[in-house]
This record gives structure tokens, sequence and C-alpha cells, in this order.
């Protein structure tokens, strides 16, 4: 079994660069790359755990730019929700279910929750029953699990 590995999307590369830079690069990697992750940056979850806050036009272009990488590549991307300012209540769940359905319609299919509990509730999973949950616990950084409701 060959090791493969997630792949952040750092958000200040150019058009030019993932075109004849990354592209090529992670077409010939293919097969060891699992997925190309980046911070999903929508309103109230703006803010990563690096307490990083993008603009509005940086949010739209990292977004793009991760489709354009799909598209090209056949590497699934990953939208990486990792406010640890947020409470993991109910309510945020709900606003994240309706924040997360433009991406969902634009073909992504893997999400990191910033809280495995809201699976617990089993709406993530009745509205979006094809997607792919990686978890990342915030608190200890412990590893990646990949939560899947086949």
């Amino acid at each position: 079994m060959k090791t493969q590995f997630s792949l952040a999307l750092y958000p200040d590369l150019s058009p030019e660069y993932i075109t004849h830079n990354l592209i090529p690069f992670l077409k010939e990697h293919r097969d060891s790359i699992f997925d190309i992750y980046f911070t999903a940056r929508i309103s109230p979850f703006d803010q990563d755990a690096m307490g990083t806050i993008f603009s509005t036009d940086d949010k739209e272009t990292l977004i793009y730019n991760a489709l354009v990488i799909q598209e090209a590549t056949g590497i699934p991307i990953s939208a990486t929700f990792n406010n640890k300012f947020i409470s993991p209540n109910y309510q945020n769940m709900k606003i994240w279910i309706n924040s997360f359905k433009p991406l969902y319609d634009l073909g992504i299919r893997s999400v990191t929750l910033p809280f495995t509990s809201w699976l617990m509730f089993g709406e993530i999973q009745k509205i979006y029953p094809d997607l792919y949950v990686n978890y990342t616990n915030l608190k200890d950084g412990a590893s990646n699990t990949q939560l899947r409701w086949d």
C-alpha cells in the first residue's frame, strides 16, 4: 500500500504559479496525494486556527484556485474549518450547514470540521450524504481521522 498525504494549498499562489508549477507537480505525484486542503473562510468561520483573517476577494480566489486544481488534477480538495474561537454549539453547526452549501454545490466533497461532536446530531450526514469528513482536534493537535458514513 502506497502512503498518501494531504497537501496544503497556500492562499497567496499566483495563477501563473498554479498553472505552470503546481499543477504539473501535482499530476506527477498524484498517486501520493490524498487531497489538497485549504482554509475555507465563510462567516462566521472567517478566522482560522492561526488567527488569520482574509478579505472577501482572497476567499473567493482561494476557492476558485482550489477548484481549478481539483479539475486539472483529479485530486480532491478539502475545505478546512478550524476556527477555534467559536462555540461547538448546535446553532453554530446549523450556521455551518447553511454556509457550506455553496461550496458543496461547487463540488467540494471533503471537509475538516472543527468539532466532530456536530456529527452526533446526524444533520450533516443527512444534508451532505456523500461528504467525507476529516477531523482535526484543535486542542491537542491530534492527527487527522477520516470519518465516512457509507
